[in-house]
This record gives C-alpha cells, sequence and structure tokens, in this order.
C-alpha cells in the first residue's frame, strides 16, 4: 500500500503506480512534455492544459485524508495519464527551482472541471435526455 503523502514533493514513484497503475503512470511520463501553463490553485491542487486527443484541463491534488485525487476532462477522468504528467512537470519544476505561478479563482481550468463535474452529476428530468 501507498505511504500518505501530503505534498507532491513527497511522492515516490511507487505511490503513483499504486495510484494510477504502472501502465498510466508510463504513458503520463510521455505526456509531460505536453504539459502547458501548469499553476497551483489556492487549495493547493495542480492545474494544468494538458495536450493529448484533444486539449484537457486537469487538476490534482490531496484529499482530507493524503491520497491523491484528480479530475481531468478527458474521457478517463480520474488517475489519468494527464494528471500523472501534470505531477511530473510539477516536480520538475521544483527540482529546478522554477517557481510555479498561482491559478487565480476564476481559472478557465477550474471552471472547465467544475462544469463537467456538475454535469456528471446533474440528473436529467423525466422526458429529458
Amino acid at each position: 500500500m501507498a505511504r500518505k503523502a501530503t505534498t507532491f514533493e513527497g511522492l515516490a514513484w511507487q505511490d503513483l503506480e499504486e495510484w494510477a497503475g504502472s501502465a498510466v503512470v508510463s504513458r503520463g511520463k510521455g505526456y509531460s512534455q505536453l504539459v502547458h501553463d501548469l499553476a497551483m490553485a489556492e487549495d493547493g491542487c495542480l492545474v494544468a492544459w494538458v495536450d493529448g486527443t484533444h486539449r484537457y484541463a486537469t487538476a490534482v491534488g490531496f484529499d482530507a485524508s493524503g491520497n491523491l485525487e484528480s479530475t481531468c476532462t478527458c474521457p478517463y477522468a480520474i488517475a489519468c495519464k494527464h494528471a500523472v504528467a501534470t505531477i511530473l512537470v510539477y516536480l520538475k519544476a521544483v527540482e529546478e527551482g522554477t517557481e510555479v505561478p498561482r491559478a487565480a479563482g476564476d481559472d478557465e481550468r477550474l471552471v472547465r472541471l467544475s462544469e463537467k463535474e456538475e454535469g456528471a452529476l446533474a440528473v436529467p428530468e423525466p422526458g429529458q435526455q
């Protein structure tokens, strides 16, 4: 079982593999050069755009128990290669001493992710589909 990390810097490769699976982590590593506009949200989550079949908004952070959690506008949605790539790019920035900017509260990535979550939770009214 992965140890609990409360910061991205505390993550080990094994933590990522236990969270997302070794195949997803391997694919995420290959996507790290497709991450752009990395930022940190006010709540400590990382947000980024990640190019793939489309441009995806991705956010990754920790839940109250210290477990990794993510959301993405890709079809996979959680614990995806885009989230792994976002974490890897952040860790590289920290290693290189590159400052990661803060995301604005109305950041387009956060808005898109919120809209996706609201849409996933929406239950159509009878007769509407």
